[in-house]
This record gives structure tokens, C-alpha cells and sequence, in this order.
């Protein structure tokens, strides 16, 4: 599940479609780490795939 941070939501495949990150000829998300983050539902929390680390939303 992915957070998005420019619209302070949880990302669905509709937000990806309309994201300035989104790749339309491969059909690949370039926004991981720059606008999407990995996101826990249970905590709450999002995170950096690099580091590991959370993030404040």
C-alpha cells in the first residue's frame, strides 16, 4: 500500500494514472521516494524504502 504525500491519502491506481511521476509509455511509477511512500495501515505510518526509516506525514 502506498501513501501519497502531495494529496495526503492513500494512493490508489486512479491517483497513479494522473501523477506527474507516472511513466505513461512503460506503465511504471518513477514516484516512490519522491512523492509515494510505503505506508502501514495498522501504525499508521509511512515509510522510506531506502532507509527503512518512518516518515512524518
Amino acid at each position: 500500500m502506498l501513501y501519497n504525500k502531495e494529496l495526503k491519502k492513500v494512493q490508489t491506481m486512479a491517483d497513479c494514472m494522473v501523477c506527474h511521476f507516472f511513466d505513461k509509455k512503460n506503465k511504471k511509477c518513477n514516484g516512490i521516494d519522491k512523492c509515494c511512500y510505503e505506508y502501514d495501515p495498522k501504525t499508521k505510518t509511512a515509510f522510506s524504502q531506502k532507509t527503512k526509516l518512518p516518515i512524518k506525514i
